[in-house]
């Protein structure tokens, strides 16, 4: 027996009649609805925007992504590499492993809801991991945090030489003026901690120098890095000679002492300042094999003005036509030869920073360093 037949039997047991039930089940009938269900949810979600890449090491790293929206609400992500489903977090970031380093990989990332609607892919990521090399092995630092310049002299392995005409040896602490050519550490700029070194000569004509030597004769190949903060944009008047010089390696032999390649600066444009590399023209041929004399080359980007920026050389130290000298700005290169003559075939290598110049507007012309390093591989 059904339902329907149970409460007929009740009702007629209880005195109603067939018309009496049969006019209550027309009445139901009429005034009771099935639900309407709701409509299916068709909407996929926006598209997700802004795909960028974070903590990377050589074999993995964090994508992250602004939020997609839906009428419904967002279920979560499916993030592609190289065509291929790699996560598929409820959030807006992933972690991404076991990737290769050197290779290209292509992120895309679709957002999903509830009912299964996907968004399109995202505008593609594409990244390429580092290969990080060994930690570098720091031969040499000055950061001047005591307060003074005696890092320069460690190990009876450099020093400051200022003034000109001559190179006038200082002590290290407090003020080194020779004619109003000084170096100083100071407190009115730092890249890192309180302290840098501040470089600082008259205008028409002086040098400062902050060298070293024990690292350069040392070893074949090292690397240089400094941060620099110009203060101002600087005019040389080059048609009256001025010249500028603010790194630069020497070499010493028993009859010889002299430059063989600077790092200076020109003015391409009034109130912009670019680096130039100078092969000095040393009593000896080069730079390259076959050549001679005096050469300069110009860096393709502007140095910064009234901020840090870092800069790094790469010198390998060779008496014959097997050295080379590779030079960045803020990581950009800017300069690379392969293949010449970084000092004389029986002289010693020096290397230092310098603020060597003449007929610099305005006066005094001065810059500073910090963070100054000597290491035996190129520092992150």
């Amino acid at each position: 027996m059904n339902l329907r037949q149970i409460l007929l039997t009740i009702a007629i047991s209880s005195g109603l009649t067939l018309a009496t039930v049969s006019h209550a089940q027309n009445w139901h009938s009429r005034h009771t609805r099935t639900p309407t269900p709701a409509p299916a949810d068709t909407t996929a979600p926006t598209t997700p925007t802004g795909l960028a890449a974070s903590a990377s090491t050589s074999s993995s790293l964090t994508l992250s992504w602004s939020a997609s929206t839906d009428d419904v609400g967002v279920a979560g992500y499916r993030v592609y590499r190289d065509g291929t489903l790699v996560a598929s977090p409820s959030g807006t970031s992933a972690s991404i492993t076991g990737l290769s380093a050197g290779v290209p990989h292509s992120f895309t990332v679709s957002a999903f809801d509830a009912a299964g609607n996907v968004s399109a892919l995202s505008a593609p990521l594409s990244v390429t991991l580092r290969v990080l090399s060994a930690l570098p092995q720091f031969l040499w630092t000055a950061g001047m945090e005591a307060g003074n310049m005696l890092e320069w002299y460690a190990d009876g392995g450099g020093g400051e030489y200022n003034g000109n005409p001559g190179e006038n040896p200082c002590t290290g602490i407090g003020l080194c003026d020779v004619a109003g050519s000084d170096s100083q550490a100071t407190q009115e700029k730092a890249h890192s901690g309180s302290w840098s070194a501040k470089l600082s000569i008259p205008g028409a004509w002086g040098s400062v120098r902050l060298k070293r030597w024990k690292e350069a004769n040392a070893n074949s190949q090292l690397y240089y890095t400094a941060w620099f903060f110009i203060p101002q944009a600087y005019t040389v008047d080059q048609a009256a000679g001025g010249s500028t010089n603010w790194w630069q390696t020497k070499s010493v032999t028993s009859t010889q002492n002299d430059p063989f390649f600077l790092l200076g600066w020109f003015n391409p444009s009034p109130g912009v300042m670019r680096q130039q590399l100078v092969w000095w023209g040393p009593a000896t041929a080069g730079p390259a094999a076959g050549q001679s004399g005096w050469r300069a080359w110009s860096a393709p980007i502007d140095v910064p003005i009234g901020r840090w920026f870092k800069h790094e050389v790469r010198l390998v130290n060779a008496g014959d036509f097997t050295g080379a000298i590779q030079v960045w700005q803020d990581g950009v290169e800017i300069f690379h030869l392969e293949g010449v003559k970084t000092r004389y075939p029986t002289g010693t290598l020096e290397w230092g920073l310098a603020n060597y110049a003449s007929n610099i507007s305005p006066s005094p012309y001065y810059f500073y360093a910090d963070d100054v390093a000597v290491s035996t591989t190129r520092l992150p």
